[in-house]
């Protein structure tokens, strides 16, 4: 039972009071401290994501303890990882720091595939020091100071400075009094930007973890990314675009400074891997695409669109001019047509009375929703109006036309469907030219859909992007009008991975050794815990792809199995 341990200080990270208690109790090793709070000799590494906690929390009377939770919401930078993770993943890293699994977090959280800014020990603002002096009487580590990247205190705006690590004391490790000497110098436009990165580290720590959700955040990137006209209304990303003007927007020089430089060169970026839920991107990579984006966390926090709403959010008016709700908001949703391309959005809207139009967007003025692009379907409403006019005989098409709101042919058209066309005294050409054109898509579908067919018996173990490869035509028009029978077609789509299919041509290296080295890491330890032997062989086996024929584009894989002594066996 622990009877003694100092109380922490308002965001000060959980490490801090370890190094404090430490000095307080007299002991002269980290052993003896691990064991004192721990109840275990091993050191506890993990200054910013502790493990333990729940020997921490145990080690004290009940009505003392500090319960797991409370540390790691208010003493570690998990909340400022929280809302860029999936639901699992947090679960999984929050029972790693409560248990006595040290070695998992790091992986959880990415850092050995995707940390930033490593090995630049603990840091401290001298004019927080100084207050912090004044009020407590003795300085503290502050966790915001900790975060990989955060270069500025957000209270006092002035650079922050690293703590000079003292080798060859037990007692006194890290002493806040003792400050390195850098001479950091950076221009006023980085500074200013260094500034708002961590007045954004501050308003993630600060916010209720309920309005930064991961989902909603992503939902919110791709409509902001549709508004601001990097991707089409169907959501395709111009990703080239983005990248360029994300490079304008902050320089490559103040990226490497935060080990998030973008090679324009390359295909496959960081900046697209921010939409894969099951990778770790760094959270100060997040909060910089949310800069280029939104401005800053809280203007993110402020934007409530999680769908791109190119017409706003309705009802929207019926453009029927025959029907007795003519401009009457009762149409109650929009179909965002699949055609739509470039920053125009193509709306479809479909009313009760059976008249369907379409609308250019995005609206730009409120009057904007009363102009419609085409008319779709006229529905029997309009139908049985046209008609009742017609057998009245009081009008002449060109009258009619207006009063229907539609062209003269279109007028001749619904005439003939409806039977009274003579009645119009007119010469008027209509059905011919419609049924030419569906006699053409009948002769474009039989012939496609043979091409297709003829393909597949000559290459039946072709895979479908080699038929869209071969017979784009083809596939492009049968995709576009006959999907439910090109799909019945085509062969199953392949699993990923190395048993069903070879190595694909085009491969995303840099994404394969993010997933690779994080799984090798839960392999080796699981083989470790069994006391199994660890061959390349055997960690191949499991992961199910062969690692030493691809060494060469798997680096942060192979150092994981060097550091591990595995690879090392391998060259032997």
């Amino acid at each position: 039972m622990l009877y003694f341990f100092t109380d922490f200080y308002e965001e000060e990270i959980f490490f801090s009071a370890i190094n404090r208690y430490g000095m307080y109790s007299g002991n002269l090793g980290e052993r003896k401290i691990s064991n004192d709070l721990f109840g275990v000799e091993r050191i506890n590494t993990r200054k910013l994501f502790p493990s333990y906690l729940n020997r921490f929390s145990k080690s004290f009377e009940k009505e003392n303890r500090y319960e797991p939770e409370y540390i790691i919401n208010n003493h570690t930078l998990l909340p400022l990882y929280l809302p860029f993770l999936n639901d699992k993943r947090i679960q999984q890293i929050i029972k790693d720091m409560k248990g006595d699994n040290p070695n998992a977090i790091n992986l959880r959280i990415g850092e050995f595939t995707g940390g930033i800014c490593k090995n630049i020990g603990m840091r401290v603002c001298t004019k927080c020091i100084e207050e912090d002096e004044n009020k407590y009487g003795e300085g503290y580590l502050h966790r915001e100071h900790q975060v990989p990247g955060n270069r500025i205190c957000h209270i006092h705006s002035s650079i922050l400075k690293r703590v000079r690590t003292n080798k060859y004391s037990r007692s006194k490790k890290y002493d806040i009094g003792k400050i390195e000497n850098e001479s950091i110098v950076v221009d006023r436009d980085t500074f200013q930007k260094f500034k708002s990165l961590s007045e954004d580290i501050h308003n993630i720590f600060k916010a209720n973890k309920d309005v930064l959700k991961f989902d909603d955040i992503l939902q919110k990137y791709k409509v902001r990314l549709i508004e601001k006209g990097f991707a089409s209304v169907t959501g395709i990303t111009n990703w080239n675009k983005v990248n360029r003007e994300f490079v304008e927007f902050f320089s490559n020089e103040y990226l490497e400074l935060l080990d998030s430089d973008i090679n324009l060169n390359e295909k496959f970026t960081w900046t697209r891997n921010l939409f894969e839920k099951n990778l770790l991107i760094h959270p100060i990579k997040h909060i910089l695409f949310i800069q280029f984006l939104f401005g800053s966390v809280n203007e993110l926090i402020k934007y409530k669109k999680k769908k791109y709403e190119p017409f706003g959010s309705g009802p929207w008016p019926c453009l029927n001019i025959v029907a007795k709700h003519y401009k009457q908001d009762v149409i109650k949703e929009v179909a965002i047509s699949n055609r739509s391309t470039g920053d125009k959005p193509l709306g479809i809207f479909v009313c009760s009375c059976g008249y369907i139009y379409t609308r250019l967007g995005p609206d730009k003025k409120s009057d904007d929703k009363y102009v419609k692009r085409t008319v779709k379907e006229y529905g029997p409403v309009w139908e049985a109006a046209l008609n009742n006019y017609i057998l009245k005989g009081e009008h002449c098409i060109s009258h009619l036309k207006q009063l229907m709101a539609c062209d003269g042919k279109t007028v001749g058209k619904y005439a003939k469907k409806l039977g009274v066309f003579k009645l119009l005294n007119s010469r008027m050409k209509t059905d011919e030219v419609i049924e030419k054109k569906r006699r053409y898509e009948m002769v474009l579908e039989e012939k496609y859909k043979k091409d297709i067919l003829e393909f597949l018996l000559e290459n039946p173990y072709s895979s479908r992007s080699e038929i869209a490869e071969k017979m784009q035509k083809q596939y492009i028009w049968l995709y576009r009008y006959r999907e439910e029978w090109l799909n019945s077609k085509l062969p199953k789509p392949i699993a990923n991975n190395a048993h069903t299919r070879d190595i694909k041509r085009y491969v995303d290296w840099e994404d394969r050794d993010k997933k690779f080295s994080e799984r090798v890491i839960e392999v080796i330890n699981e083989m470790q815990k069994n006391n199994k032997r660890i061959t390349i062989s055997g960690i191949s086996a499991i992961i199910k792809f062969p690692i030493k024929k691809y060494s060469n584009k798997l680096p942060n894989t192979m150092k994981i199995l060097y550091d591990n002594n595995i690879l090392k066996k391998i060259i032997e």
